[in-house]
């Protein structure tokens, strides 16, 4: 995966700070934010990520001091809010923001905003496509851990006026073949869960 750092715009770092003031040491703002603020949509989330365990527990620790309240919690993710704001601390992937970009399924999602320990400055580390593929609103499928969870996350983009071609439908349908045993209940199970990081979702199980 080819991609692009630059200086992070001041506007885009605002809206996080407008979002989220109490943003947490060593944060790393990646995905549907980032992609929202580009496209000029209202972010329904601010999804943080972080580049070790101990990290994480200290930014629950600062969220929790600042009134934001757990309202989920999942393998995956811890969900707080504050003033109608939602906040998710993501608890199953940890990393530099190369790594977790890459782990991104969808072009217009790779996009990370974080300060660059070589410097203390913020930056925006983008896929090299991310701006052309948000403009065509094209969804382009770049493989998945969780490709149960891209699949729901295809349509919900559809449903917003995005195209996937038929291309990326197949690479996104074998990918699901060749990576989930159904037959495997626990397996299974992981990525039905994965299809829910914020824990709304009733079905637990496929029969």
């Amino acid at each position: 995966m080819t991609m692009v750092k630059k200086e992070a715009p001041q506007a885009l770092l605002n809206s996080v700070l407008v979002w989220c003031p109490e943003l947490p040491d060593g944060a790393i703002i990646a995905g549907g934010f980032i992609r929202a603020y580009f496209a000029g949509e209202t972010p329904s989330d601010l999804d943080l990520y972080f580049r070790n365990e101990d990290a994480v527990i200290k930014a629950i620790d600062v969220l929790k001091t600042t009134k934001w309240s757990i309202v989920a919690e999942t393998q995956r993710a811890i969900t707080f809010e504050k003033d109608k704001k939602i906040v998710q601390v993501i608890t199953y992937l940890f990393g530099e923001p190369e790594e977790i970009i890459k782990a991104f399924d969808f072009t217009i999602c790779a996009a990370a905003l974080f300060v660059d320990s070589a410097d203390e400055k913020w930056r925006l580390l983008i896929h090299n496509d991310f701006f052309e593929h948000l403009a065509g609103r094209l969804l382009v499928f770049t493989g998945s851990p969780l490709p149960l969870a891209s699949l729901k996350r295809a349509i919900k983009y559809v449903q917003r006026g995005y195209h996937i071609c038929d291309e990326n439908l197949i690479s996104l349908a074998r990918a699901i073949a060749e990576t989930i045993d159904f037959e495997n209940s626990e397996e299974a199970e992981k990525h039905i869960d994965g299809m829910d990081p914020g824990g709304e979702r009733r079905i637990r199980a496929v029969d």
